[in-house]
């Protein structure tokens, strides 16, 4: 490879990349592999980004040893090396890969984007790439286009990339996609039972895998084989003869051994000795152009991340079991990067998945595993030339010693073998593939078994567990029959019968002592709701190191099943005096999108383990912001609530209340006179503004008909909901019936005004009610939308006996407001939010300066001595603050505009990644009566809930310097 170009330089330096090649920068050159000396991760990078031929990788990388990730592949074509062909197949190659969102070649004086998230069209035996923009160099288009913005996440958030880098385009949706056309149509076309079926699919494409792997020349391993043994040309050949593909199985299964190709079930094999197999041979030629199916040559088989083949089998069983839920790649990553750093090899490791599903856990874990090895040697040999790859018998002793999974069902536990047969091909030569492979049988590794009996038998093995085990609530009978079935010991009561924190319990049993567990739990029951009996059991006898919280990304985290989860990361120790730290997720188009998880400081909360087994509020606190909320949460939890008022009520005057009808599907067995033919309140008529349009109530069985007293006059009614802008809430003086989305409350006459002061209370104190129940229900916004509310939320809002209590501080009345303004909203909208809009530069002095020194001068204003804003000045990409100390007045803040950052600001402005977690910093330092705070231009940063987060950390900062 040629060393960069003087052209090539001027187009790196356009973009900000560096333009000094020579150096360590963020710009690593593919032609500095094996020279010098790199972080563990880097080297990787450094290998796939060779393996594509890029002649430079843009990547993030940090002093303190966190693993970077790549942004960008970049191509030197200033010596016009690659014809409109070559960068076509570039393009097919990372498409099929899945392992980069964007490239960018440079030409003489163009620079040239693509979308490789996009596929390659195809026609007439020919591929064609489109790129996104090509731009001149002198041209000021460049700049949407600096490392800048990669830098700090927002070049996947501007306009201009709306419908750019999208996960549907993909070559993991677009094979998904195609396969459940070719799996629908196959299996009417051939009428085989859909299990025969789907094996018979799940071989074929390992089949072509391995076809298209022995073609680069080393090894014509396929076609050798498939004219010495069957006299055709390819594999495809072999599908339109009927019954051979049989024989080719036994074949196989002879040749590699292990089970992997052994077909045992003598009617399946007459049936499919019998079909034909014709239209599946069309599908995987890649030929049929009339039908909606995709085209095979879209797809590099070669490159094809085994996991994103393996995939393939999880739509299929995800069709016949709706509750199975599979784990997105780039989460699964995230995981492994966490649970496995990648610069801390560990030496004969040990790992079960007890769930394992497709495998992709193990998948990922086996090549971290292998990587880890690899990077044993190269440190072994001074930490510079290439990373040494291990042999077949290495290959084999990692996966048979280290590699552990079960499942309940015994086609995902088939496919987890085919799955690690996959990654073991991958990290081999076609040659070694078919002169020397011999697949072990992994059967012993791999069991059929359900978990909790499996547990049974085994007993302190394990150096980690990792997973996503099943969420299943289970009925009690279930899950008591459960418990009896495996005599199982149960030390705590499983909040909501939830088998994933059953699971969670006995999965701590399988590891070694100090031995560690990651797993992704149902947020709900795991932080959110009261359960703090499960959470003084599980926190105070093991070590809990970090959760990772994606419950704002419940909506697209899983595709269409909206499931809030969290990670669990745990150890098998007592608990040390480390706090907890907890992550919260945001929904950003990079995550939408499943490139990765954007994380900032915000997002950053520090539990505890004292307040993480008795504080039942400060998870949900740190969902919506963090910093004071859990305060304000747990001074309105400490006074009287609305249900014991009630209660205190029906007990001396005569008051009752509870939720309405409920009509349901099914049960409809209570026959209620007192609700059928009467007016009923329509929910959706029901809303801020009171309630609107009421019709007759014509059904006669009910499933649960509910109290007839709630439904007198003069009686209160209340949504369970937030509403738009208020709660709402109703005083009614006639008999109105209603459904159990609305909670009645009735009074004797003579108490109507009693009825009045709640309905004052509610209107006087809608911002207090409206934060509180955000703040403290375990529904709204965690497994369900942000309005939707249980009974409890409203029965245990504050109504105080005075007044007064509710009266909120300064303080106070910004962490309500923020909550009640802006994060609400996001938890529903997302990176579409308003608190993801820039913030006016104007505003900042009065929303955030004002408030933060306010804060600050409350403890050291001394006389005229106080914190002030002096200047704001404005960068590209960053809004930065001055702050002094002195006794200087000053009525506003100068706002000073810096079109490009000083090198000392670049400086400050570093960006932590690890894998396929990225990390924003907020930079704050200090000098004498001097110190400065510079962030993202977003609202999210300059809020006045934020100023008082940030006042209080430079309380702390201040008191740790001293």
């Amino acid at each position: 490879m040629l060393k960069p170009s003087d052209k090539f330089k001027e187009g790196i330096d356009l973009l900000n990349f560096e333009s000094d090649l020579s150096k360590e920068y963020n710009l690593l050159l593919t032609t500095d592999f094996g020279k010098n000396t790199y972080l563990a991760k880097e080297i990787f990078i450094l290998e796939a980004a060779k393996i594509y031929m890029a002649d430079a990788v843009y990547i993030r990388r940090f002093e303190d040893n966190r693993s970077p990730i790549a942004q960008a592949y970049i191509y030197d074509n200033t010596s016009d090396k690659l014809n409109e062909s070559d960068i076509a197949q570039i393009h097919k190659f990372l498409w099929s890969s899945c392992i980069i969102p964007l490239f960018i070649v440079i030409n003489k004086s163009k620079i040239i984007f693509y979308d490789s998230r996009k596929p390659v069209a195809y026609n007439n035996n020919e591929i064609f790439s489109s790129p996104i923009e090509s731009i001149d160099f002198a041209a000021e288009a460049i700049k949407q286009y600096s490392s800048r913005l990669l830098d700090n996440g927002t070049f996947w958030e501007l306009n201009e990339n709306k419908e750019r880098f999208l996960s549907n385009t993909s070559a993991y949706q677009d094979l998904i996609e195609g396969l459940k056309k070719i799996r629908t149509k196959f299996i009417k076309d051939s009428g085989l039972p859909k299990p025969t079926a789907h094996k018979l699919l799940v071989l074929c494409i390992l089949v072509k895998y391995l076809e298209e792997r022995g073609t680069d020349g080393e090894s014509m391993f396929a076609k050798t084989f498939f004219q010495s043994q069957f006299g055709t040309k390819d594999f495809c050949e072999i599908l339109r003869k009927k019954g051979k593909i049989i024989e080719l199985f036994e074949k196989l299964s002879t040749h590699f051994n292990g089970k992997v190709f052994e077909w045992n079930d003598q009617n399946e094999i007459d049936l499919i000795k019998k079909t034909d197999l014709s239209n599946l041979a069309d599908y995987l030629d890649g030929n049929n152009k009339n039908t909606q199916f995709v085209l095979w040559r879209l797809y590099s088989f070669a490159h094809l991340p085994v996991e994103l083949i393996s995939s393939v089998y999880e739509e299929f069983l995800g069709k016949e079991n709706k509750d199975v839920v599979y784990t997105p790649d780039f989460l699964v990553n995230l995981l492994v990067d966490e649970a496995l750093p990648i610069d801390n090899p560990i030496a004969n490791f040990r790992l079960i998945d007890g769930s394992c599903g497709s495998g992709i856990f193990l998948v990922k874990a086996y090549k971290r595993l292998i990587e880890w090895w690899r990077y044993s040697k190269y440190l072994e040999a001074g930490g510079k030339g290439n990373l040494p790859k291990p042999t077949l018998r290495t290959l084999k002793a990692v996966l048979k010693h280290s590699i552990y999974g079960v499942d309940i069902k015994e086609d995902a536990t088939r496919l987890t073998i085919f799955s690690l047969a996959l990654a073991l091909c991958d990290m081999l030569t076609p040659k070694q593939i078919w002169t020397e492979l011999k697949f072990d049988d992994l059967s012993e590794n791999i069991l059929f078994d359900d978990f909790f009996n499996y547990i049974n038998n085994n007993h302190e093995d394990f150096d980690l567990v990792i997973g996503n085990p099943p969420f299943d609530e289970l009925t009690k009978d279930n899950f008591q029959a459960l418990i009896n079935r495996y005599n199982l010991e149960i030390k705590f009561k499983i909040p909501q019968n939830q088998i994933a924190l059953l699971y969670l319990d006995k999965a701590m049993n399988l590891l070694k002592p100090t031995g560690k567990l990651c797993l992704i739990l149902p947020s709900g029951p795991l932080l959110y709701n009261d359960t703090l009996d499960f959470r003084n059991y599980f926190f105070k006898n093991y070590n809990i190191q970090q959760v990772l919280d994606f419950t704002h990304l419940s909506s697209v985290l899983f595709g269409k099943a909206n499931v809030a989860v969290a990670a669990l990361f745990a150890e098998k120790t007592h608990p040390d005096d480390n706090k907890i730290a907890h992550i919260t997720a945001r929904r950003t188009k990079s995550s939408r999108e499943k490139i990765f998880f954007e994380i900032d400081h915000y997002d950053f909360h520090w539990v505890s383990k004292e307040d993480a087994t008795s504080d039942k509020h400060i998870w949900k606190a740190n969902l919506l912001g963090g910093g004071r909320i859990v305060d304000l949460v747990n001074r309105l939890s400490n006074v009287r609530t609305l249900k014991q008022y009630l209660m205190s009520q029906k007990k001396e005057n005569e008051w009752d209340f509870g939720q309405g009808y409920i009509i349901g599907k099914k049960n409809k067995k209570h026959i209620a006179h007192y609700i059928t033919g009467h007016h009923t309140v329509i929910d959706k008529h029901f809303t801020d503004q009171g309630i609107g349009k009421t019709e007759i109530q014509n059904e006669i069985l009910f499933k649960d008909k509910s109290k007839e007293i709630i439904f007198r006059a003069p009686h209160i009614l209340i949504k369970k909901s937030i509403g738009k802008k208020n709660i709402p809430i109703a005083l009614s003086d006639r008999y109105l019936t209603f459904r159990n989305e609305i909670i009645g409350i009735h009074a004797p006459s003579n108490k109507i005004d009693s009825l009045k002061s709640i309905i004052r209370s509610f209107k006087e104190n809608n911002s207090t009610y409206r934060f509180y129940i955000t703040a403290t229900s375990s529904r709204s916004a965690i497994s369900r939308s942000i309005s939707t509310l249980l009974a409890e939320d409203i029965y245990n809002l504050p109504f105080p006996t005075d007044p007064k209590e509710l009266n909120l501080t300064y303080s106070e009345k910004i962490i309500r407001d923020d909550v009640n303004n802006y994060f609400i909203e996001m938890l529903s909208k997302g990176e579409n939010a308003k608190i993801n809009r820039v913030m006016d530069i104007n505003l900042i002095d009065n929303e955030y300066g004002n408030v933060y020194c306010k804060a600050l001068n409350s403890i050291y204003q001394e006389g005229e001595k106080k914190v002030r804003l002096k200047k704001i000045f404005s960068t590209n990409e960053y809004y930065g603050c001055q702050f002094e100390y002195n006794t200087k007045k000053q009525y506003s803040a100068e706002i000073v505009s810096i079109s490009k950052s000083t090198q000392f600001i670049e400086g400050l402005l570093n960006r932590n990644s690890r894998g396929s977690l990225r990390i924003i910093s907020v930079i704050k330092f200090y000098e004498k009566d001097k110190f400065y705070i510079i962030k993202p231009k977003q609202i999210r940063y300059w809020l006045k809930s934020i100023a008082l987060r940030d006042a209080d950390e430079t309380f702390d900062e201040i008191l740790d310097s001293k």
